[in-house]
């Protein structure tokens, strides 16, 4: 039997490559430092013939081999270790140009080196291009304290080396200043992380030893130590300690304080610092609508518009739309019957979808739409255009197709998938239990509803309080629509 193209891993790498990186690639490949000797260029030459085009019938090692070496017989051991040497190379050039793309890192790098052979000449002009280049970077990247405090451990180190400490003290100083800036925002980042995976896993946060010392170490002291010495990045601080506040102590006037310091930051943020922090935001109404439903599911909504206002459609512009975030979005807007920004969803954020779910992501979002404006015969048609390739559609059609068999009377269709979707998600791992137990009740009422309604009785409503209690549920308000509309037709 043929092997099949998906088992080859060099094409799997080269998937992802790029015209211009597979020309990159190869020059790459042809060089003799990187390929220690091995020719490998037939077989990665061959297999590029291909690209982009992987996916076509017949792509097999068996038919790489006979293309290479025509009218030998098929060596299986010998063919895949030169397949695995190139998939290795191919690996060895992503190394090469992540390295490369990281240039703060390089150019620290150079000049650690040329510090540690006493070149201090070419060491400060390196230090000198270095902080040229870190100096275009915006404060309200992740990294950004810990990039220029690398530096100045270098410079310091380099004073050290040549024992001439007194030439610049402040440089000493300087080293101290950042690693406390790069402290504490990592500080304040690795508990937001910590907060958030435990909501999404249900997890107790009084665990975590970071969300322990927030009780004894007071961020909100140092930053206004920070203000009053002047400090140009205290405002960046106040904003990130303001957000740690807000997820903490969730409220209204908490929410409100954060709120308003990032509209006087959000001029200044690149990309992925907008893209974290409306992540943060939503985060943080999603955690706090048990306190205040109503304001925080209005704050959630604006948020989601400003998103798609802003075109932040994943973390770093070059990125392909990031999907569970098209979902969320999609499903803001569908809850509100908005129209207008289901379209300019579909328009900015659909654009950038990954050409490999594209047309699923289109048809589900079309099927939505014409499920919202009760076309169920429509939306039946666009859900023959997806394509159950990607989790998060096999999820999220699976649920609008039950309640589209619920609206067109399709009973047994209906039970039967809600069988078969209820074992699906009982036997899913890694994902969250809230939004788990959810889907699983949304199936069980759903299942319940449809077998009253088939059988014409009713449910009083003492039953219907029952069946649907004031607790988390997928689609609660559809569900409460279709049992009203049972007990007003046994009323009738």
């Amino acid at each position: 039997m043929g092997s099949s193209n998906t088992e080859i891993k060099l094409i799997s790498l080269l998937k992802t490559f790029s015209e211009e990186e597979c020309r990159l690639f190869r020059k790459f490949a042809a060089s003799p430092y990187f390929n220690e000797g091995r020719n490998l260029l037939p077989v990665i030459d061959m297999v590029l013939k291909f690209h982009p085009q992987f996916d076509k019938p017949g792509l097999t090692k068996e038919f790489f081999f006979s293309r290479i070496n025509p009218g030998e017989e098929y060596n299986q051991t010998a063919f895949e270790k030169q397949l695995s040497r190139a998939a290795a190379l191919a690996g060895k050039f992503l190394m090469q140009r992540g390295a490369e793309s990281d240039t703060d890192h390089m150019l620290a790098a150079q000049a650690k080196e040329l510090s540690r052979r006493n070149l201090n000449d070419m060491f400060e002009n390196k230090i000198k291009e270095a902080e040229k280049v870190i100096s275009k970077n915006s404060p309200y990247d992740v990294h950004y304290f810990e990039t220029i405090r690398n530096l100045e451990v270098i410079k310091t180190d380099n004073l050290l080396a040549n024992r001439d400490s007194y030439r610049s003290g402040e440089k000493f100083f300087a080293r101290g200043d950042y690693n406390l800036l790069d402290m504490i925002t990592k500080y304040i980042l690795s508990i937001e992380d910590i907060v958030l995976v435990s909501y999404e896993l249900n997890m107790d946060t009084s665990r975590s030893l970071a969300v322990k010392a927030l009780e004894f170490i007071d961020i909100g002291a140092i930053v206004q130590m920070l203000k009053n010495s002047g400090n140009k990045f205290s405002g960046l601080l106040e904003l990130r300690n303001l957000e740690l506040t807000a997820l903490m102590k969730p409220g209204r006037d908490s929410f409100l304080t954060y709120k308003n310091a990032v509209k006087e930051n959000l001029k200044d943020m690149e990309w992925s610092a907008k893209f974290n922090t409306f992540v943060i935001m939503a985060s943080i109404c999603i955690i706090s609508r048990k306190y205040n439903a109503k304001f925080f599911n209005d704050e959630l909504y604006m948020i989601n518009r400003i998103k798609v206002d802003e075109n932040s459609y994943a973390f770093r512009e070059e990125l392909h739309t990031y999907l569970p975030l098209y979902i969320s979005l999609l499903s803001s807007f569908i809850g509100r019957q908005d129209t207008a920004y289901i379209d300019k969803l579909a328009d900015k954020f659909g654009s950038r979808i990954d050409p490999v779910y594209r047309a699923s992501f289109i048809s589900y979002t079309q099927m939505c739409r014409s499920f919202m404006e009760k076309k169920f015969d429509r939306a039946l048609e666009f859900h023959s255009g997806i394509s159950y390739d990607h989790n998060l559609i096999r999820i999220n059609a699976k649920l609008m197709l039950i309640q589209i068999y619920y609206e067109l009377g399709h009973t047994e269709e209906l039970l039967s998938l809600v069988d078969s979707t209820r074992k699906y998600f009982e036997a899913l791992k890694n994902y969250s239990k809230i939004k788990r137990d959810s889907i699983l009740r949304f199936l069980k009422i759903v299942k319940k509803l449809a077998k009253v309604r088939s059988s014409g009785t009713g449910i009083t409503p003492e039953e219907g309080a029952m069946l649907i209690p004031d607790i988390e549920i997928h689609f609660k308000g559809w569900l409460r629509e279709k049992l009203a509309e049972i007990q007003g037709n046994a009323s009738g």
